[in-house]
């Protein structure tokens, strides 16, 4: 029988949380759990800290997760995740129908608007902590007016942070069908 002892799960005085868990009751059964950020069983939680990790952990559905990049603030945000393509893709920018004006000020973009459901932008200081914890790719999917589908991946992605202006430091070699082989970077003057 499993009980909490000062925050920590105890059976047969064998099983302590970990530090990235809290004992609370969920679906009326009282035990660790991993806190925002991370998975794993209660006892063993591994931080979460990009769409990639999320994928590596199992979870295949595109869709909202929590993360906790190791750049940062340190507190555990939402991200959606397009598992799609080899998966672990985490997007910054969805435009669907134009229901969002993305024609915006320096704050709007620093913060991020719109719905993470729909046409949104995350928010560059959120970008920048994912971005500078490792090494990343970037894909960019488009849809032209009759429908058919482009993409655009470079091997390595990473921007500055707000004191730079979120510059572009790090854009890698072009491969796909959308036609845009000149470097994002040159576009970044």
């Amino acid at each position: 029988m499993a009980h909490c002892i000062n925050g920590s799960v105890t059976w047969d005085d064998k099983y302590s949380c970990s530090l990235n868990a809290q004992c609370e009751e969920q679906n009326n059964v009282r035990q660790c759990y991993c806190k925002a950020g991370y998975h794993g069983d209660g006892k063993t939680c591994l931080q979460l800290t990009d769409c990639e990790d999320v994928y590596t952990a199992g979870f295949n559905e595109s869709g909202i997760y929590t993360i906790k990049p190791t750049v940062g603030p340190g507190s555990p945000f939402l991200v959606y995740c397009n598992m799609a393509d080899g998966g672990g893709w985490t997007v910054f920018q969805r435009r669907v129908n134009g229901s969002v004006d993305f024609y915006r000020n320096w704050t709007s973009y620093k913060e991020g608007f719109g719905q993470i459901v729909h046409e949104f932008w995350m928010c560059n200081d959120k970008l920048y902590y994912i971005t500078n914890q490792d090494n990343y790719q970037i894909r960019i999917d488009l849809v032209d007016r009759e429908g058919t589908p482009y993409f655009a991946e470079y091997d390595s992605f990473r921007i500055n942070d707000e004191i730079d202006k979120y510059r572009l430091s790090a854009v890698g070699t072009y491969n796909g069908t959308a036609g845009v082989e000149q470097p994002l970077c040159e576009l970044n003057k």
